[in-house]
């Protein structure tokens, strides 16, 4: 055997064997995103044609989601509701919903918000079993007034 190739085979036994005692393996990949603030004005949820788009959130890899949604509202709150709607990034759902006005939700987050809540608050979280490997992100807010929306999405596996 020659040294280069006997270089190579320890070079190979020490990647599969894994870390060795008192070393960390590599970090895993985060699983937190954090989306930029969007601005939702006044949408009901069955307004599909008219519902934010939020982008997207990738989800291969992971088994679950937990969502966070907090609001910054433009004025007096009325009370309603405002959420996200996570829609597999499929061919299928795609075209149920751009096409025939279908809203195949496999994930949706609704927060409801009192009449007279604060200009700021936050959703309690909410967990949900990830069946695809990307969601698209649609925003609505049934409050009757104008707000940042900013989701959290944390990934776990």
């Amino acid at each position: 055997m020659t040294l280069a190739r006997a270089g190579i085979l320890v070079a190979a036994a020490c990647a599969l064997a894994g870390p060795a005692i008192g070393q960390t393996a590599a970090p895993r990949p985060s699983g937190f995103t954090a989306f930029t603030p969007v601005q939702v004005p006044p949408v009901n949820r069955s307004e599909y044609a008219n519902l934010i788009d939020g982008g997207m959130l990738e989800t291969d890899g992971w088994t679950y989601l937990v969502l966070n949604l907090a609001a910054e509202m433009k004025g007096p709150v009325p009370g309603g509701n405002f959420g996200v709607v996570l829609i597999p990034d499929l061919q299928i759902f795609r075209r149920a919903f751009q096409t025939l006005g279908i809203l195949p939700a496999s994930l949706e987050y609704k927060v409801p918000v009192a009449a007279g809540a604060p200009a700021y608050f936050l959703g309690p979280q909410q967990r949900f079993e990830i069946g695809f490997p990307r969601y698209h992100i649609y925003y609505y807010n049934e409050t009757g007034q104008g707000a940042a929306l900013n989701l959290f999405a944390y990934r776990t596996r």
